[in-house]
């Protein structure tokens, strides 16, 4: 049954301090490698317990030959952009797949053009839209007035898509422009034997999409997009990281089939102090930290928590002192 519906992040230095998570890596992994359209992979839990770092991590494993975009909704991360305008998410994830699309740039120039956005990041953008707006109006727009590297960059689009992108409104461009990503993506994206998976999708910090609105059909119009990314890019793997778990099932049962959904939680013991003493952090600054981080659940040590106390530790011994065990044991 179908899915009702139907910029380069580079990790720091500090992800090879990466700590266990190996169930899920492997269920990334099975998912990844798996022959059929996989279902929407969701890690949810507390703030801080690691689900960045999780995500961040499982895009660095990802093979080479399996392009991905990494979309990060935290508000000073710039995320609301995205939030606020899903045109601006799908030019982003059409970005950093790096795959030709010519249906969905032309009909995103045109409809950045209908908006009176007055330039945009690539340069061909700002070329196409400089000629979109010196058109004569009335007389219609063709490619072939087009310079030549425009006219590349465009190849495989049909001459009658500018004429009827230009007889539309901007709701109506906005609503198909998942359908012209998704056509252009299934065919330009290369082909794995016996892999479903030709493109992963990460979406980080998932709870911010609907921060602030209390209205349940307010939350789930908010998502739609996402929804229908994940609907119509049958060639992708979407990976989502939040504080909550996804409802979709709950206005449409039919997602039940499709979502598989996992809590993050703290670290074990053992693997905490993996992490520690991969910061050179001895044994008596370990049981100060350990203290410290310990949720009181019991679902483990909190790794936000972990990190501060190491990026302490640093910093002391930056300034040339080696910090005390008691200074590190607060909650």
């Amino acid at each position: 049954m179908p899915k009702p519906g139907y910029r380069e992040l580079q990790p720091s230095n500090e992800i090879a301090r990466f700590t266990n998570r190996d169930d899920q890596r492997a269920l990334f992994r099975r998912l990844l490698n798996s022959a059929t359209e996989p279902p929407v992979l969701m890690f949810y839990g507390v703030g801080g317990n690691g689900k960045s770092w999780l995500l961040k991590k499982l895009r660095q494993e990802t093979p080479a030959a399996i392009p991905s975009a990494f979309l990060d909704f935290d508000v000073p991360a710039g995320g609301q952009r995205f939030v606020l305008d899903p045109a601006a998410a799908l030019y982003e994830i059409r970005h950093q797949l790096g795959r030709p699309a010519p249906h969905f740039d032309l009909a995103f120039a045109m409809l950045r053009h209908k908006q009176g956005v007055p330039n945009d990041s690539d340069p061909w953008i700002v070329e196409l839209l400089a000629d979109l707006a010196s058109s004569v109006p009335g007389a219609g727009f063709t490619l072939k007035r087009l310079s030549r590297p425009l006219l590349a960059h465009l190849k495989g689009t049909p001459p009658q898509l500018a004429r009827e992108l230009r007889t539309m409104t901007t709701q109506e461009i906005g609503d198909k422009l998942i359908d012209y990503l998704a056509e252009d993506l299934r065919e330009s994206l290369e082909t794995h034997l016996h892999h479903a998976v030709r493109a992963v999708l990460f979406f980080d910090t998932f709870e911010a999409v609907c921060a602030g609105l209390q209205n349940e059909e307010q939350q789930r119009l908010r998502e739609q997009w996402v929804r229908d990314v994940v609907a119509n890019f049958d060639f992708a793997l979407t990976v989502v990281a939040g504080q909550n778990r996804l409802t979709w099932d709950e206005a449409d049962c039919n997602w039940a089939d499709h979502l598989d959904q996992h809590l993050i939680g703290g670290l074990s013991e053992t693997d905490a102090r993996r992490f520690l003493a991969g910061c050179e952090i001895g044994l008596e600054l370990q049981d100060a930290i350990l203290a410290t981080a310990k949720e009181t659940d019991g679902g483990g040590y909190h790794c936000y928590s972990l990190g501060l106390c190491a990026d302490i530790v640093a910093a002391e011994r930056r300034k040339g002192q080696e910090p005390l065990p008691e200074t590190l044991q607060f909650r």
